[in-house]
């Protein structure tokens, strides 16, 4: 068995977390509506980056803004860390109540709805039309990246740390029970019949590996359930972001199928699989296959000591995935040099050798096609050659992540449910038709 290394590039586990037009919220970097004052006649941007300090993430961002800074001295962009995914939301509402606001900030994508009822979103065209290349710039991201940047078609946000959800499997595994390592399961019920080959028990008849993972709990379960559900042809959520379809005929019968993963074909492990752990139990040998984030392919492919696979991800009715990720946001109420400032930095960061570098350091998806043609990632994509199949996944499709209002109280009822029903505490149309009729209530407000 070899051990893959990726050359000269960091491979610490980081906790990249987030929080979630119009509105009436005070100016950013305001204090009663003052603005802030201007020091050293540079221009001063704050910036929310929801990273847990230390590691290749804050590193590569921390060049890029001192790069920004040398280049632009009329601007001065300082970082402000805001730690795990709940941290950064309950700073951002704190800060829209106290009229506090960074500048611009990093936050899921999907959460633009919820951003947008704080009135802490604002749309950016007109400073893609002021731009010389701006359409130019805008036409350049991936479709599957671009196409959630707008509320009722103003562009409100830029991708930046993107990710789809990818297929990882053992291949050393893979030949130890007779299977293909060049040949990964296409179909749902492939997936279970090698799975099931891949169960792997002890003397005494505990559980050494499980065929197959699938992220159950931590708030991270809606991410699966929206691919399972699109992969029968079905959505969860309107476009406008206040209506689900939690109940659908497609939802129900994709959290069945994820059931019987449980109770009939008894390929995953006899608990609920948290996000965070399944990277090192793939790692370590005990899940021979998982659909995770392509955010961890440059962990995955640094620290396996044996051969890794990736591909698209098995499918019932339709070959998809789901994106996921976060979004630069613009804040309202900005001075015309804030806004200025801010646009050039959000471009520097999103420019192909910029995103080229990102994706080197952590696995994120470069969010601009020209990326992929810069030598950055042409030498990454050798030694991490998942990427490319991450890529293909995307165009080959991707799905939106739950994007609704109200997101972060829906995604947790949408655990608490999914939870309950893998448990077997409750069938799964009763819990989605339970779940149906909570999200209604929360969501009837925002209905037009």
């Amino acid at each position: 068995m070899v051990k893959k290394i990726v050359g000269g590039m960091l491979t610490v586990a980081m906790a990249f977390s987030i929080a979630a037009c119009g509105g009436g919220a005070p100016a950013a970097g305001t204090d009663s509506g003052t603005p802030k004052a201007e020091a050293g006649g540079a221009t001063q941007l704050e910036f929310y980056i929801p990273i847990v300090a230390g590691g290749a993430l804050q590193q590569t961002m921390g060049q890029f803004v001192e790069e920004f800074n040398e280049k632009n001295p009329e601007y001065h962009v300082e970082m402000i860390y805001t730690g795990t995914m709940d941290d950064n939301i309950v700073k951002l509402q704190s800060a829209a109540q106290a009229g506090t606001m960074p500048q611009f900030y990093l936050a899921p994508y999907n959460y633009k709805f919820m951003l947008d009822s704080l009135g802490i979103v604002t749309p950016m065209d007109d400073l893609v039309a002021a731009d010389s290349d701006g359409e130019a710039y805008i036409d350049g991201f991936i479709d599957s990246f671009i196409r959630d940047s707008y509320i009722d078609g103003q562009l409100v946000s830029i991708p930046f740390a993107r990710s789809c959800c990818i297929f990882y499997y053992n291949k050393d595994a893979f030949r130890e029970v007779g299977l293909n390592p060049d040949e990964p399961p296409a179909t749902w019920d492939e997936l279970v019949e090698a799975a099931q080959l891949l169960m792997k028990y002890d003397s005494s008849g505990n559980m050494e590996r499980a065929g197959f993972g699938i992220c159950e709990n931590q708030a991270n379960s809606q991410w699966p359930w929206a691919i399972l559900t699109a992969q029968k042809g079905g959505q969860i959520n309107s476009d406008d972001g206040s209506y689900t379809y939690f109940d659908s005929p497609e939802s129900i019968a994709a959290v069945e199928w994820w059931v019987d993963l449980h109770t009939t074909y008894k390929c995953v492990p006899d608990y609920l699989l948290s996000f965070v752990d399944m990277p090192n139990m793939f790692i370590e040998g005990k899940l021979a296959m998982m659909e995770h984030t392509s955010g961890n392919l440059t962990n995955i492919y640094s620290n396996a000591d044996f051969e890794v696979g990736v591909a698209l991800l098995p499918y019932s009715d339709v070959q998809t995935s789901s994106t996921g990720g976060q979004n630069f946001f613009m804040s309202p109420g900005l001075s015309e040099a804030e806004r200025e400032g801010s646009w050039r930095f959000i471009r520097y960061c999103t420019e192909p050798e910029q995103q080229a570098r990102w994706c080197a350091a952590c696995g994120y998806i470069a969010t601009v096609d020209k990326a992929f043609e810069t030598d950055t990632l042409k030498k990454y994509m050798e030694e991490v050659p998942g990427l490319e199949n991450a890529l293909e996944q995307l165009h080959t499709g991707a799905v939106t992540e739950i994007a609704t209002y109200e997101c972060q109280q829906i995604v947790t009822l949408i655990n608490d449910y999914l939870q309950a029903a893998i448990s077997e505490e409750m069938s799964a149309e009763e819990a989605m038709k339970e779940l149906q009729a909570k999200a209604d209530s929360i969501l009837s407000p925002y209905r037009k």
